[in-house]
């Protein structure tokens, strides 16, 4: 992936998503320094799909979190390779390695401005 790739990708939904994760994770964490990630990751989950009555997408990205641990990183790649189907279960379309692994980089680069992972 090249330099104008990885700029569309930080700027754009991957980066996006990040940020978005990153400064709701922050700002719950914040509130109450005692709250659980399981909480706060549940809480954002809550925060992002329920004025949009999504909850189909809720219950996805939550078992996603679930099934590979509890994580800022893991809560954004939830969302995002939902909300974009990178793993092809709609229409059979798969990211190509160079891509997934730079896509992973920017989303991990975005949370650790948050001090995340």
């Amino acid at each position: 992936m090249g330099f104008i790739s990885r700029w569309f990708a930080k700027r754009g939904n991957v980066g996006g998503v990040a940020r978005s994760v990153g400064l709701l994770w922050q700002r719950l964490k914040n509130e109450d320094p005692k709250k659980k990630p399981k909480d706060i990751a549940e809480a954002c989950i809550v925060l992002r799909y329920a004025a949009r009555g999504e909850d189909f997408l809720a219950k996805k990205v939550s078992t996603y979190v679930k099934k590979n641990g509890v994580s800022p990183f893991n809560l954004a790649w939830g969302i995002l390779s939902i909300e974009t189907d990178i793993y092809g279960e709609k229409d059979g379309m798969h990211l190509e390695s160079d891509t997934y692994n730079e896509w992973m980089w920017v989303m991990k680069d975005e949370l650790a401005k948050f001090d995340l992972e």
